[in-house]
């Protein structure tokens, strides 16, 4: 699992997260380009520390949005996240990844975990996300 570097406050908002998702079908760690909103299969699931269970957002359930304007925080509809390919000539495999505000305000955990996985020939990610107070 990867941690962060830069943990968010506890409420934090305007949370907007890049990643990088690598190709599953080779060995040279080469990103993965083409990914959308709409990819089948694709599951962005996030979980605080506090919780039993996280909340799943998948297309499969249409609750993945386009995001917007890259670099900028769009807010997703509700129950819902955003994601995007970041630019897959010169950023091959980067995502950007907008969770919704309410998902950090969590005053009892210490951080979230964010997993995306499931979509076509990419390689699962997992996100720690610490939180501070």
């Amino acid at each position: 699992m990867m941690t962060l570097d830069l943990p968010r406050l506890n409420g934090s908002t305007s949370n907007i997260f890049r990643v990088f998702i690598g190709q599953s079908t080779v060995t040279t760690g080469a990103g993965l380009t083409g990914l959308t909103n709409t990819s089948t299969g694709l599951s962005i699931s996030v979980m605080g520390s506090d919780e039993s269970s996280g909340t799943n957002y998948t297309v499969a359930s249409s609750n993945v949005e386009a995001v917007t304007t890259l670099g900028t925080y769009a807010a997703p509809s509700a129950n819902k996240c955003r994601f995007q390919q970041v630019d897959a000539t010169n950023q091959p495999g980067m995502y950007e990844l907008h969770i919704a505000d309410a998902r950090f305000n969590r005053p009892n955990a210490s951080y979230i975990d964010i997993i995306i996985k499931g979509a076509t020939n990419a390689r699962p990610v997992t996100l720690r996300v610490p939180l501070g107070v």
